[in-house]
């Protein structure tokens, strides 16, 4: 079995530059003209929500999940060992673009900050737990990590990783009673409770990396008041 360290394959793209590389990620992070913060959670933590909500109250610019038609999320839910790879692949580029977009805005425009619905950095929970359950091969883990650790190498480090800490148990029950999303209704818990770890690996190593990751509790959706100052605190 390819032993996969998981301190590669989360961090490796800042550990195995040279210094001039990395010197130039310094510098793309210190000419963004505002805060670069991602929101993070399990399948219907109530992210896209929070993001929304959040962004109006401190005039912040959202980026949600792409709206483009996915051709691969309905067959992977029937067929996971099939369509694993594929979708993992279409969601990795199209969240790289979204990426790309909020730093080129922050580039350009003296806003007081981005919030991404999602991002390229917590793409690896998902792949991780398709090739933890065999729907990627070891062949497919490891070209998905080559792509991905090109992709980050040209993007900087978020400045706050926000993260919904929701229970496995709490997300299925809103899958199936509140997002309505019909593909989706089969999802098993044990799928939930493997994200939930990895997402556990993925807020440590964002640690490591620089990000400061802030856990909130949303078993309960609550208002935002919370999140607003810390982030308002944190840009000004």
């Amino acid at each position: 079995m390819f032993n996969f360290n998981l301190r590669f394959i989360l961090i490796s793209h800042h550990c195995n530059r040279g210094c001039g590389d990395y010197l130039n990620m310094v510098r793309a992070s210190k000419i963004m003209k505002g805060m670069l913060a991602i929101v993070e959670g399990n399948i219907s933590a109530g992210k896209t929500t929070l993001c929304r909500d959040l962004a109006k109250t401190i005039n912040f610019k959202p980026y949600f999940e792409p709206h483009i038609e996915n051709p691969w999320l309905e067959k992977f839910y029937n067929e996971p060992k099939k369509y694993a790879f594929q979708l993992q692949m279409f969601m990795l580029h199209h969240r790289f673009d979204t990426f790309k977009s909020a730093i080129k805005l922050l580039e350009q425009k003296d806003h007081n900050g981005v919030l991404l619905d999602r991002s390229i950095y917590s793409d690896w929970v998902f792949a991780k737990k398709n090739y933890d359950d065999g729907n990627i091969s070891e062949v497919q883990f490891r070209q998905y990590l080559e792509v991905r650790q090109n992709m980050l190498q040209q993007v900087p480090i978020p400045d706050v990783t926000i993260y919904l800490d929701v229970h496995p148990e709490v997300c299925l029950h809103r899958i199936k009673n509140v997002r309505g999303i019909a593909c989706e209704s089969s999802i098993p818990i044990e799928y939930l409770e493997g994200l939930d770890s990895c997402y556990k690996v993925f807020l440590n190593e964002m640690r490591t990396i620089g990000s400061n990751v802030v856990i909130q509790d949303w078993n309960e959706f609550k208002q935002d008041n919370t999140l607003s100052h810390y982030l308002k605190k944190a840009s000004s």
